[in-house]
């Protein structure tokens, strides 16, 4: 049960990285139409100070939601793999109790 339960969860993850990664290329382009909108306005210009924010914001969302990912990734993987040296041990341990008996 467990162990399907870790297999579910590093198929969900594997997914989501995959859709984040897909959505890079958005992600690039948008930034890069903002600070070519924002080159465009005056210094003086009101807007541009709201053009910074929001490329800002949507710098620091990105790069928050990558990191999560990356660290609920890393800590998929690594339950994955203590399960499945629990489960080959259970596997050595049955084996040695077969062959005692």
């Amino acid at each position: 049960m467990f162990c399907l339960t870790v297999s579910l969860m590093c198929n969900v993850v594997q997914r989501f990285e995959s859709q984040m990664s897909s959505k890079q290329p958005a992600y690039c382009l948008v930034r890069r139409l903002g600070v070519a909108l924002c080159n465009r306005c005056d210094k003086e210009d009101p807007e541009r100070e709201q053009l910074t924010e929001m490329l800002c914001s949507l710098g620091s969302l990105w790069h928050k939601m990558r990191s999560v990912a990356a660290q609920r990734s890393v800590s998929v993987y690594v339950n994955h793999k203590d399960l499945s040296s629990v489960m080959q041990f259970k596997q050595h341990f049955m084996s040695f109790a077969v062959w005692c008996l």
